[in-house]
This record gives C-alpha cells, sequence and structure tokens, in this order.
C-alpha cells in the first residue's frame, strides 16, 4: 500500500487506495450487518446489465472494489446547470432512468419482490465512459419505486443553490421521463417528492 486518500462517506470509511500502481476502493464499514447488506446486492447485481464496481477481494468488514474514478453524477449535473440551457439535461435523465430501470429488474428477478435503492445523492454514481454506474447499496431495502424516484427530485432541488428556477426545470423534466418509463402517475411521485422535501427540513432542524 503507497498512498491512502479517504474519500466523503458518512456512514464508513472509504478510501481510494493506490496499490502496485493501480487504484482500488476501500470501504471499511462501522458494522458487518451493513457489509453484508452491501455485498448482498453487489452480488445480485454482478455481471448484469445493471452496471455497479467489481468486488476484489473481501477482509474483515471490508469490501475493496475496482476504482471507478472520480466524476458522479452531481458533477454531471453541476456542470448542466453552469451552461445553463436544456442542453444534456435528456441525456443525463435518460441513462439515470435506463439504471434504476436495470437495477429494479435485475433486483426482482433474482430476489422477488420489490425494491428501493434508497440513497439516492447523486455522489452515489459514477460516470465511466458517459455511463451510469450505481455504488452504496447498504441501505437498499424492499420498497416502491414511487419513492426512489420522489427521492431522486427532492435531492435534484435541493443541491445547493438550492430550488433554482433551472434545477425545477430539470425536475419537471425528469418527474415527467420516470412517470413515462415506469408508467407511474406523475402525482405520485409529486407526493413522495414533497414527503421526502419535509423529511429533509426534520433533518435540518434536528442538526441545529
Amino acid at each position: 500500500m503507497h498512498k491512502k486518500i479517504e474519500l466523503i462517506s458518512k456512514r464508513n470509511s472509504v478510501f481510494r487506495v493506490l496499490i502496485d500502481g493501480r487504484t482500488v476502493i476501500r470501504k471499511e464499514f462501522t458494522n458487518e450487518e451493513d457489509m453484508l447488506k452491501e455485498l448482498k446486492y453487489l452480488n445480485a447485481l454482478a455481471g448484469t446489465k445493471c452496471k455497479t464496481p467489481k468486488i476484489e477481494e473481501i477482509e474483515d468488514k471490508t469490501i475493496i472494489m475496482e476504482d471507478l474514478g472520480e466524476i458522479n453524477l452531481l458533477d454531471w449535473f453541476e456542470e448542466l446547470e453552469k451552461i445553463g440551457s436544456d442542453n444534456g439535461i435528456k441525456e443525463l435523465i435518460e441513462k439515470l432512468v435506463a439504471w434504476y430501470e436495470s437495477f429494479y429488474d435485475v433486483l426482482h428477478s433474482k430476489l422477488g419482490g420489490k425494491w428501493q435503492k434508497y440513497d439516492v445523492n447523486f455522489r452515489n454514481f459514477i460516470i465511466v465512459d458517459d455511463e451510469i454506474y450505481g455504488i452504496d447499496f447498504e441501505q437498499t431495502q424492499e420498497g416502491n419505486c414511487e419513492e426512489d424516484i420522489g427521492k431522486i427530485a427532492a435531492f435534484a432541488l435541493m443541491y445547493n443553490p438550492e430550488n433554482t428556477d433551472w434545477k425545477k426545470h430539470f425536475v419537471s423534466i425528469l418527474i415527467k421521463m420516470f412517470s413515462e418509463r415506469f408508467n407511474i402517475p406523475s402525482d405520485i411521485i409529486i407526493t413522495a417528492m414533497k414527503k421526502e422535501l419535509h423529511n429533509m427540513e426534520i433533518r435540518r432542524n434536528n442538526q441545529i
């Protein structure tokens, strides 16, 4: 091990580690249960149309994965807002819709039932060669997809600067595209979005 850089993570310790001239991601879990959940979903999604990092090694409460790079969905999202036009919005959302569609399909086919990724933070999607890869599955759980979609819309609105006209426009397109692909009425997604915005406000107030 030659170099170790800590990455942003609220729940665990995550590092980019340089070993023998190549980098890997080392995710050290605070408890074994979270690690086992992460392994369950990474293994279920491995080698499928749903793009995720490959597991390279497993140690005590630690998963070592391939390094997908530093460009994440939030970077792409923020760059589009800087440009300030519609260019690229539908492409980003279409790729996100496609990733979620494959995520739901694969888990349903392998595990049955309906699933939520739950943790929809845009930093948990890495961009590799213009394709979206999902990371961080320890909070994945059974549930309806409209709650995931509502969370995505809420997160999009609340990234700094919050509730800009561009973000509201982005979210309106996002809701429409997800609604059409998953055949969910837009008002159900909007209700889920409002619920998540309310939960965000509660979390913020509790931190004061």
